[in-house]
């Protein structure tokens, strides 16, 4: 009998990284403003691996504003959004609970293993418990955005994107979810989607199928568009030949994959859209920033990059839901990338000083108020790419203390964390500084209450009930 090896992460590759959705309709094609069009919402995730204090610290926390509501002061590692400040709405407070000694991890709470901190991206971003391994980075139910785009992504070429700045882990034996922040539920299975980090691989994806105004141009794509035909068509025989020789569980997964690319399929035979005014994809770049196994590849230049393209996705709508994760979990990028030493950010968080960590920290800011100002630059009805948008930045850690002396700052806390929640897309309230509390003071608090903003009509996400109404409120 014929052993069929599998790779897992092949055949869901297409469903994840390519996250496709239904065609593109008339009324997207040349961009989000066409006539008689309002403008759609988008939602967009973006993440940066700090806490707010090193270990055995006793200042206050770094980044958090002074003072709430309209009159707060930024904190000196926020200066980079000193322009965008009414654009922008803080939410500190924020904590992911952990388990007492003995205990299982609480609803949407973490181990109370001090490596369950690098972990949890199942309570931050899923609204899940940690199960299993507290050193295991086990997802159980899907991320926020996923289900954001099982509403959005129907009406627009791609379902999702997914981006990642840093290149590399840096460091050997990393958590394989590390650099991963979407999670899709197929089936009964809960897949990891991985990003892009290459910003030339997402502008060739995004711009393939637009039709070019040189003719010996067009004529290549439909070239390409034919060939990328006939590799479906060979895929179909193959898969519907292995498809009697698997398990019933197999065959459903199979199928689902088979189903993709049928969807892929007739995407591509679908008149393709035309570069306008408001849809035009960047210009003064190609070739990605070169590989640094040493720690730094040009992260900051990816970034800058990734706000254009998905400037160009949005302008154009093809694609209504975006993540952007700047720095895996446990991020082991080279410190010198934010002007400091070449140690590990992951070692700076730890042991600092303060002042260096506060230099990571700018860092992180600098990036997110870049691509603000991308999408604040790009007009769009009667305002702008950001005004239509929920776009969020989450940090990995807090701000919080030692069990066993209360008045040393700890790293691995995840008590008073911190959102920046930017544009205005269903009557969000930026401009502020709001402190939450109990009950509703969790991470995924806030990204329900973006959800909700983004006509994604949900009352909580995952083990997460309700949602941050304040986001709303002046």
């Amino acid at each position: 009998m014929t052993r069929w090896n599998l790779s897992r992460r092949t055949l869901l590759r297409g469903m994840g990284g390519l996250a496709l959705g239904l065609p593109l309709l008339d009324a997207m094609r040349g961009g989000a403003q066409a006539d008689g069009v309002t403008p759609p919402p988008r939602y967009l995730l973006t993440f940066g691996a700090f806490s707010l204090c090193c270990d055995q610290g006793t200042e206050p926390a770094l980044l958090v504003p002074d003072g709430e509501g309209a009159d707060y002061v930024l904190h000196p590692t926020a200066e980079g959004l000193a322009d965008l400040r009414g654009d922008v709405q803080w939410v500190t407070g924020l904590s992911i609970p952990r388990a007492g000694v003995g205990e299982l991890p609480p609803a949407a709470g973490r181990h109370r293993d001090p490596i369950a901190f690098h972990q949890h991206l199942n309570p931050m971003l899923a609204g899940m418990r940690q199960v299993g391994d507290a050193r295991a980075m086990t997802v159980t139910g899907p991320t926020t955005d996923q289900v954001v785009a099982d509403v959005l992504g129907v009406q627009t070429r791609f379902r999702s994107l997914h981006l990642r700045a840093q290149v590399l882990d840096y460091a050997p034996g990393q958590a394989p979810n590390c650099g991963v922040m979407s999670h899709r539920q197929v089936g009964d299975e809960v897949v990891g989607i991985q990003p892009y980090t290459s910003p030339r691989q997402v502008f060739d994806l995004l711009t393939s199928g637009f039709l070019p105004s040189d003719p010996a141009e067009a004529q290549r794509l439909a070239a390409a568009l034919a060939s990328r035909r006939s590799v479906l068509d060979f895929v179909d025989l193959r898969l519907g030949g292995l498809l009697p020789r698997l398990g019933a569980q197999d065959q459903a997964r199979l199928e689902r994959h088979w189903d993709a690319l049928r969807d892929l399929e007739r995407r591509l035979d679908l008149p393709p859209p035309v570069e306008s005014a408001t849809c035009t994809p960047p210009t003064g770049w190609y070739d990605d920033p070169p590989i640094d196994p040493g720690g730094d590849s040009g992260e900051a230049e990816r970034a800058r990059r990734f706000h254009a393209l998905i400037q160009y996705a949005f302008s154009c709508d093809l694609t209504r839901v975006v993540t952007l994760q700047y720095t895996n979990f446990l991020s082991m990028l080279n410190g010198s990338v934010a002007g400091t030493d070449g140690r590990p950010m992951h070692d700076i968080v730890h042991f600092g000083p303060r002042e260096v960590l506060g230099d990571v920290i700018a860092w992180h800011i600098d990036q997110y108020a870049d691509l603000l100002r991308t999408l604040r630059s790009t007009s769009e009805g009667t305002g702008s790419l950001l005004d239509h948008s929920a776009v969020a930045f989450l940090a990995e850690g807090g701000f919080g203390y030692f069990d066993f002396d209360p008045t040393r700052t700890y790293t691995h806390a995840t008590d008073d964390m911190v959102a920046v929640v930017a544009g205005r897309a269903g009557g969000l309230v930026p401009g502020v500084h709001r402190r939450a509390a109990a009950p509703t003071n969790h991470p995924v608090h806030v990204l329900t209450g973006m959800m909700r903003a983004v006509g994604v009509e949900v009352e909580g996400h995952g083990e997460v009930s309700g949602h941050l109404d304040a986001l709303f409120s002046s």
